[in-house]
């Protein structure tokens, strides 16, 4: 049986590929290059509707640099850009990096998964503190915010709400979910949809449920692909 896909690739009409990413980027055995295997060829414009809480960090850093060498690319934000996902919105041309009002950003540290005596677990650590500034510097070229400051805020787990992406400059507007056709409507995210997530959003006791809510169901999927087989790394490195 063929794998779900996290994500879905159309041609419209008007020219324009029609790109959604409303999942966790990397599972099912679906990799960054059966992504990318799919995209038409050519330089059209492509809008990126992204909805994910993040996933695997190499298959998202595969994805953003495939995106911006391919040039022509309108992101859309409209329910969460966290982790690896928040890097891959970053591949959006200068101008057309796009955000729902009521739609957030995260960035973090990396963080793994790993098997291994006290030796891989320091080499682990340095893998990634190293994935970290990376990740760190895709921000910076973004914003031309250095990129210290950004991993600052990846320590501190950082969210940001519409206009808040903006005034960091992690987006470039903010746009009406109400009055613009193009948006696919939100859509519901794994690993989010049990939570209810209250007008205090900004409280860091609610981040910190959020945020162990949905390391709990990437464990747990990723444990779930190690008994099928479709893991079969010792480590896996993930910004989600």
């Amino acid at each position: 049986m063929e794998p779900k896909r996290w994500y879905k690739i159309q041609n419209l009409s008007s020219g324009i590929t029609d790109v959604s990413i409303f999942d966790e980027i990397g599972i099912m055995g679906v990799t960054a290059q059966d992504f990318l295997a799919d995209l038409p060829s050519g330089r059209g414009p492509l809008l990126l509707h992204l909805n994910s809480g993040g996933g695997e960090v190499f298959e998202g850093l595969a994805i953003y640099h495939a995106l911006r060498n391919r040039g022509n690319v309108t992101v859309r934000v409209e329910g969460v850009a966290a982790s690896i996902a928040s890097v891959i919105a970053m591949a959006a041309d200068p101008g057309k990096l796009e955000i729902a009002k009521r739609a957030s950003m995260m960035i973090h540290n990396g963080f793994a998964q790993q098997v291994g005596d006290a030796n891989d677990m320091r080499k682990m650590a340095d893998v990634l503190e190293a994935q970290t500034r990376n990740i760190a510097g895709v921000y910076a070229d973004r914003t031309g915010i250095p990129a210290d400051v950004w991993t600052g805020r990846m320590q501190a787990e950082t969210w940001y709400i519409g206009q808040q992406a903006v005034d960091v400059g992690l987006a470039d507007r903010v746009v009406d979910v109400d009055q613009d056709e193009g948006f696919m409507g939100v859509r519901e995210l794994p690993g989010f949809h049990d939570l209810r997530i209250s007008a205090n959003t900004n409280t860091r006791e609610n981040l910190a449920d959020i945020r162990a809510a949905w390391l709990a169901t990437s464990i747990t999927r990723s444990a779930g692909r190690a008994r099928t087989g479709d893991m079969n790394r010792a480590s896996e490195i993930r910004t989600a």
